[in-house]
């Protein structure tokens, strides 16, 4: 994850999962790489991560080139927003497990990270992957990780297609498929057979990402002004009201 100060961002490429006796372990392959690393005014700055010989120079050739590019174009923000947000957030998400306070056998503690439900929510995905994949931990233990150290401080509701999300960073969008699977279980028993009531909480419409109610969801607080709970989160405040403070 880490080379020296840097934090290194993943793009694209795929991510197969494979299960052994040691359970779930994720492959991933046909990725580029960018290096995120603090500049003097404390903003990320991506430089090329140069991979190491194989004894194929023009693979890893191209490789080198095509992430020096991917760099160019983060630093001079020649790029969608969704890409730059995303390496900004992936940037996040790793500075804040590797700052998180760990003893010997104990799951992290992470610092208390504020999302407003735009772009900035793609750090909940990330950070979900890295304490899956990288650190191993179990499903329940993550996103309990995740929700004590949230607060979603409900300003925004963006939706950006599942798509999108995913030529970026598969694994991820993955992981979002995942918790909306596991929010409909939620809204299934809370509204049994009334299926456009589900379809008003969950994340996922039509391949599209509400995230907005990713954030309310993986969150653990959610401080919101009446006219979200009475609107876009309505469902998901009637099936988790103790999580919902208000706006003052």
């Amino acid at each position: 994850m880490t080379k020296k100060d840097a934090i290194t961002v993943y793009f694209g490429g795929d991510a197969k999962e494979l299960w052994t006796g040691d359970g779930l372990h994720i492959v991933y392959s046909g990725r580029l790489a960018a290096l995120a690393r603090r500049d003097g005014s404390g903003q990320w700055r991506a430089e090329a991560h140069f991979p190491a010989c194989s004894g194929n120079v023009k693979p890893d050739y191209n490789a080198a080139s095509k992430e020096q590019a991917l760099a160019a174009r983060l630093n001079t923000r020649d790029c969608p927003d969704l890409t730059l947000a995303y390496f900004q957030t992936a940037a996040n998400a790793g500075e804040a497990l590797l700052s998180s306070k760990m003893d010997a056998g104990a799951l992290p503690c992470l610092s208390t990270l504020n999302v407003r439900g735009g772009l900035d929510a793609l750090i909940l995905p990330e950070l979900l992957r890295l304490l899956l994949d990288e650190c191993r931990l179990s499903w329940g233990d993550s996103v309990d990780i995740i929700s004590n150290c949230t607060i979603y401080m409900a300003k925004e509701c963006l939706c950006v297609p599942l798509p999108a999300i995913a030529a970026l960073t598969p694994r991820s969008a993955r992981l979002i498929e995942a918790v909306d699977e596991k929010l409909r279980g939620v809204l299934r028993d809370a509204f049994p057979g009334d299926w456009r009531r589900m379809e008003s909480g969950a994340i996922l419409s039509e391949n599209t990402v509400d995230l907005g109610r990713l954030s309310a969801v993986m969150c653990g607080s959610v401080i919101c002004a009446k006219e979200l709970k009475a609107g876009n989160l309505r469902t998901l405040y009637t099936v988790m009201p103790g999580k919902f403070e208000e706006d003052s």
